[in-house]
């Protein structure tokens, strides 16, 4: 099988992956697929960090899973984009998560969400395909299955 006969099946079965949930964006890949797909450079990996999680610069090392991803876009996922609910004040001054990713990627790139928490990457999804992001993939396994499918 060619490589680009692979990766268009991944691409299916992220759609098909789709049916039968109530989701915003294209569809899901496992951790194996987004690694696959991010190598070929088909698509960027965006990493979200929930509101609370350490900040790179602030990262010691101690804890892997606050680790950057190589080569991935990191946004930073508002309680407030959570949940809907209102930005507080002082929260107002700082760019949202699609503020941040408009810097980072173009309407037009594939992107693979994944976070700790499955429903960070979810909401982070559903926000970039309502605000125009073309093709938007959730990973399924989170971020956790990714670093194991990476190589070291």
């Amino acid at each position: 099988m060619s490589d680009v006969t692979e990766d268009l099946q991944i691409l299916y079965r992220a759609v098909s992956r789709r049916q039968g949930r109530s989701i915003d964006y294209a569809g899901c890949v496992t951790a194996d697929e987004a690694l696959r797909l991010q190598q070929m450079g088909l698509a960027k990996i965006v990493d979200v960090q929930a509101e609370g999680d350490r900040a790179d610069d602030e990262t010691d090392g101690s804890d892997a899973d606050q680790q950057p991803i190589p080569g991935a876009i990191r946004v930073c996922l508002r309680a407030s984009e959570r949940g809907g609910t209102t930005v507080p004040e002082r929260d107002r001054a700082k760019p949202s998560m699609i503020d941040s990713l408009r810097l980072l990627a173009g309407n037009n790139d594939i992107l693979m969400f994944l976070s700790k928490d499955c429903d960070d990457s979810h909401a982070a999804a559903s926000q970039a395909a309502k605000e125009g992001f073309y093709c938007v993939l959730n990973v399924i396994d989170g971020r956790e299955c990714y670093r194991r499918s990476s190589p070291s």
